[in-house]
């Protein structure tokens, strides 16, 4: 990996950007849902695809995208990436019904793998030795920024026009985004370049048609209590922020502008403790012990978020302060790619392999919840479930500050 003596803010910019242009695509679709369901006559199962397809495909293909992103070169995938989600968004703005809509779907949920696992090590690229843990915390909050930024923009559009506007506005950012990741690259010096390239083959890396890093990642049991402690925190985070709609609509009678007003709150919050995290990495804190102060302030809120005999008022404040903390822990796990990834080619597979872990903690969380709220009748179920799942993500924080992360 190229030492730089400063850290280059406008390319981290640029890419910091580009993953929040990319996760548009993922805060885009629940405020169309009501929409899409009355043009098309979706099935609630149909409409609940077209919501899940992405956590599917990364869950799925984490690893593996990040190991090709290592294989074929960075800027190209990245670029690749966003070019594709924005073509996809262009085509799904004209989909004459549900099917075709999720086959583009499909095709964005591949792009958006191809920029989210590129585009982390480009911006450790672009930092100095002493900035790579800061700014890798600020890469971690393009998700919440997106979905937020979707979530306020959808209201307005869908209010003066249909879903189908909303797709071409995010192809549309999709496509400057695109634009100056490219501008970005022709900038680049040939040296600076050459450092970019993906590696040449060598005598250690013949097993498995260039693939063969990709088994030296995942069988090391720092990186995969990695993985599975993001995998943790995304199961919490997505069935607490999954389910606060309804929780707010049963319990407070709250319309569905207040309801959305306080969803799009939390997610601000949470994207704003995902930038704090940097300001700790500056003062010297580890990802564990960040991970476990956090964990620490998480463990009781479940309590007060779901528990019936707490007035709202505290049912709210506990919302905040859930989001407040639990944003420390992908900052602290993406800030942990240094040392996760000692060789910097490892860098774009340990990256996937971290957003695959996430994916599945999102497609687990939310049924596990339900099955628990389910089976004791009442929504004080989730409390132990979501306790329980704080204890993993702060015995994987106790890992891996063992093993120095």
């Amino acid at each position: 990996m190229v030492t730089r003596q400063s850290t280059s803010r406008g390319a981290i910019a640029v890419l910091v950007l580009a993953g929040i242009a990319t996760a548009l695509q993922v805060g885009k679709v629940p405020v169309a849902l009501p929409s899409l369901g009355q043009e098309m006559g979706s099935s609630l199962v149909t409409l609940g695809w077209i919501v899940a397809i992405f956590s599917l495909i990364t869950a799925a293909f984490g690893t593996l995208f990040g190991a090709i992103a290592r294989r074929l070169g960075l800027f190209g995938v990245g670029l690749s990436g966003l070019l594709i989600c924005a073509t996809s968004n262009f085509i799904g703005s004209f989909a004459p019904n549900a099917g075709f809509l999720l086959a583009t779907r499909v095709v964005e949920g591949l792009g958006y793998l191809m920029v989210i696992t590129s585009l982390p090590p480009l911006v450790m690229q672009f930092a100095k030795d002493d900035d790579r843990r800061s700014v890798l915390a600020i890469w971690s909050l393009f998700i919440p920024a997106g979905s937020f930024l979707a979530m306020v923009t959808s209201g307005p559009v869908l209010a003066y026009s249909t879903w189908r506007w909303l797709w071409v506005l995010v192809g549309v950012a999709l496509l400057v985004s695109a634009l100056s990741l490219w501008i970005l690259r022709r900038r680049q010096s040939a040296p600076a370049l050459a450092a970019l390239a993906p590696p040449p083959p060598s005598s250690t890396d013949t097993r498995g048609g260039g693939l063969a890093g990709l088994w030296d990642v995942v069988r090391a049991p720092t990186r995969i209590v990695a993985g599975l402690t993001f995998g943790v925190y995304a199961a919490q985070y997505m069935a607490i922020t999954g389910f606060i709609p309804l929780l707010l609509q049963e319990r407070l009678g709250w319309q569905p502008v207040a309801v959305g007003t306080t969803v799009a709150l939390v997610v601000l919050v949470n994207a704003g403790s995902n930038g704090l995290s940097a300001a700790f990495f500056r003062r010297g804190w580890a990802s564990s012990s960040l991970i476990l102060m956090a964990g620490s302030a998480m463990i009781g809120t479940p309590f007060f978020i779901f528990s019936p005999q707490v007035p709202p008022a505290v049912n709210l404040a506990a919302m905040v302060v859930f989001a407040a903390f639990s944003g420390f822990v992908p900052a602290s796990l993406f800030g942990s790619l240094p040392i996760l990834a000692p060789r910097p080619d490892m860098t774009p597979t340990v990256s996937g392999m971290l957003m695959q872990g996430s994916a599945i903690g999102q497609l687990l969380g939310p049924p596990l919840v339900a099955a628990a709220v389910g089976l004791l009748g009442g929504w004080s179920g989730a409390i132990g479930v979501l306790m329980f799942l704080t204890v993993l993500m702060l015995s994987g924080a106790w890992f891996l500050r063992a093993r120095g992360a």
